[in-house]
């Protein structure tokens, strides 16, 4: 039916093949125009974790709560000695405080004509970390207008740039790293692949050309295979155009793809609608799933290559069969004339087909597909989740160094979990203080917590200042509130509290109170699972109190929370390519957005193999099954060959591109690749016998 509607098509196309043409490369340079509205996007927080992720409601809570001062900023600076040593040492420790001292105070920026040091827009709010290797100064800032965050971003590129300037100082080096930093590198990884793109185009422009001339010089058409690699670009661009003009977003990562030319030129030569159909079709469904992620990344991705799926279908159809109305009817084929080595022998074919059919190819490839499934499942079972910042970026990313260090020695040491009090309802109740306080003990005494040592709540040095107001009793009061937070050596809890109106405060009324954070330290957490389940164990406590309307919060809570969703969005996928996940860990790949949104795109590819085959097998008209195997294999195993290699090919480029994003897609593409056309080859084969 596929194929009628086809043949329909490209007889019809014969009265009106320029006006075709012409309509699909105007219509190409039209979308094209959508470049205008082109906006880039790549926060690490926002695209990649899930959009329903307690993480994102948490920091939105955090992010409300200091909206009258303005947004947090963030920048971690570790100083490590130059010999590993203890930095503590004389030498070592003044040269670490003459370093906060200088990026504290001297390290300025300017920006519209004044210069700036950390110090002007920092509060009180930096912390210094000491350990005997490490030495970890978080760098608090809140922006309020657009030129804090541009003097912000200015001076932590200055801080990144001096901290290069250490690397080869004889007693400190300095590494950091913030979300700004971060993003920028993520960046740096998907801009560095779009070169290679041209590169792709020329690889695959050639291969194409190779594998489709013909001895006879009538019947070879180069120009028609040229145009069949640019009808891909035509379809790229039209598709990217289509979704710029819609508004949506540009990610870096998107770039990380090569050219959909796949195997549409081979198999147009082999059975155009059908094989073309099959294709587009599995492509589709495969990133159809993704776009019911809850993750922006891959969300994004999944939408881009879809609409591109759904272009490169139609340019195929209407474009590329005007090209071949114009170049005339090419005779049909089962393998390369002009290169005879690569034509399928006879007797090669026989053989095969032979084998497919005899008693011991059921044994010998159920054998190997029982011990394949074996080692399959054992590897879905050792898969590690999570994704952290160190998969986004390049092998040489500067910012690797600190993310070790983060992972084995910050992180051990401890961080800080923020509480946020959003109801604190009426303190002047005598159970509502000793609640919070017990809440604050409980917080304290988790799994992993430091203790009180390591505890910032206001409550604690206010109630003794209420104390001496009130000579000897300390039952809440209002009405201190403003005057305690003025005084200099109260002045750093301000920012622990969102007070209502002065009179309010005045009048002892509830609402001068509005909200107010505490936070707690824990240490012992360096995996993302460890991680998780203190997360959730915080979480659970949280719930308890929902009169008092608490959250949790915490810096990289992002990442563990990835675990929430990668998981179980995974499991929706899994039964369309479970034999193959296994693979992953054999090939040093985590299971995390970037491998899952390979996976997908994998998934598309490796279903092609197996539905061509069994397409042409049903097809095949024919009164038994010896003589359908050999029709399926001689019809389309050179042009699944064609476009298994093409795309493997084409992504030969990205290996000069050192990054653990572009690694997972090399590997998955050349894994499903190798594992369909094996399964096709044989094991479709001897099932197809049964």
């Amino acid at each position: 039916m596929v194929r009628a509607v086809v043949y329909e098509n490209l007889r019809n196309m014969c009265s009106a093949v320029i006006i075709d043409t012409f309509f699909s490369v105007v219509w190409a340079l039209i979308m094209a125009g959508g470049v205008t509205r082109f906006k880039e996007v790549n926060n690490v927080r926002d695209h990649f974790s899930a959009s329903d992720s307690p993480s994102r409601y948490e920091f939105a809570v955090a992010r409300e709560f200091f909206q009258e001062l303005g947004s947090p900023f963030h920048v971690v600076v570790a100083l490590k000695a130059s010999d590993e040593g203890n930095i503590l040492r004389p030498k070592y420790i003044d040269k670490a405080l003459e370093i906060e001292d200088f990026l504290q105070y001297k390290l300025k920026v300017e920006h519209e004509g004044r210069k700036y040091a950390y110090s002007d827009f920092c509060g009180t709010q930096s912390q210094i970390v000491e350990g005997s290797r490490l030495i970890a100064i978080n760098f608090h800032a809140i922006y309020n207008n657009e030129s804090s965050v541009e003097i912000m971003r200015k001076w932590e590129k200055a801080v990144f740039e001096y901290s290069q300037s250490t690397l080869n100082d004889p007693l400190i080096h300095v590494f950091c790293t913030s979300e700004g930093l971060v993003s920028e590198e993520v960046r740096r990884t998907g801009i560095l692949a779009m070169p290679l793109m041209g590169v792709t185009f020329l690889i695959l422009l050639a291969f194409t050309m190779t594998t489709t001339l013909r001895r006879d010089p009538v019947k070879s058409n180069p120009l028609e295979s040229f145009l069949g690699v640019i009808c891909p670009i035509l379809s790229l661009v039209a598709s990217f155009g289509h979704l710029f003009w819609m508004g949506f977003e540009f990610l870096p990562i998107v770039t990380v793809v090569p050219l959909s030319v796949r195997e549409r030129i081979a198999e147009t030569l082999a059975d155009a609608g059908p094989s073309i159909s099959i294709t587009s079709l599995t492509n589709l469904l495969s990133f159809g799933i993704g776009v019911f992620t809850s993750t922006p990344a891959i969300y994004t991705f999944c939408v881009f290559i879809s609409v591109a799926v759904i272009y490169d279908y139609i340019y195929q159809i209407f474009f590329f069969s005007a090209v071949l109305t114009l170049g005339g009817h090419r005779e049909a084929r089962r393998g390369n004339a002009y290169l005879c080595c690569l034509t399928i022998l006879e007797a090669v074919l026989d053989a095969w087909v032979d084998f497919s059919l005899s008693i011991w190819s059921k044994f010998i490839v159920g054998g190997l597909m029982l011990v394949y499934w074996a080692v399959m499942i054992h590897g879905v079972l050792q898969i590690k989740v999570g994704l952290s910042s160190e998969k986004l970026f390049l092998d040489d990313s500067p910012l690797l160094e600190l993310v070790r260090i983060q992972t084995n020695i910050i992180f051990k040491e401890g961080g800080q979990v923020a509480v946020f009090v959003n109801n604190p309802s009426d303190m002047h109740h005598r159970e509502t203080v000793p609640e919070i306080m017990r809440i604050l003990r409980r917080f304290e005494t988790t799994n992993n917590s430091v203790g009180a040592a390591s505890t910032h709540m206001w409550l604690l040095p206010y109630l003794p200042y209420v104390g001496e107001k009130e000579h000897g009793s300390i039952d809440f009061k209002y009405r201190y509130l403003p005057e305690f937070f003025k005084l200099q050596e109260y002045r750093r809890w301000s920012h622990f509290v969102n007070l209502g109106d002065h009179a309010d405060c005045l009048a002892e009324r509830p609402s001068c109170l509005q909200k107010f954070v505490f936070s707690t330290g824990f240490h012992n957490a360096v995996t993302w699972t460890e991680r998780l389940n203190l997360l959730e164990q915080w979480r659970n406590i949280a719930k308890e109190y929902q009169h008092l309307n608490l959250t949790v919060y915490e810096d990289f809570s992002m990442y563990s929370d990835q675990l929430l969703s990668i998981v179980p969005v995974t499991q929706q996928t899994v039964f369309f390519a479970l034999i193959l996940f296994g693979c992953l860990v054999y090939l040093d790949i985590d299971l995390d957005p970037i491998s899952m949104t390979t996976l997908l795109m994998a998934i598309g590819f490796s279903v092609d193999f197996v539905a061509h085959i069994t397409w042409h097998y049903y097809k095949g008209d024919f009164p038994n099954k010896r003589e359908r195997i050999r029709h399926a294999l001689a019809s389309i195993a050179w042009p699944m060959f064609q476009s298994g290699t093409s795309t493997m090919i084409s992504i030969v480029v990205l290996t000069a591109v050192h990054a653990y994003m572009v690694k997972v897609f090399v590997k998955v593409k050349d894994l499903f690749y190798r594992i369909p056309h094996m399964f096709s080859y044989n094991f479709c084969n001897s099932l197809l016998n049964l």
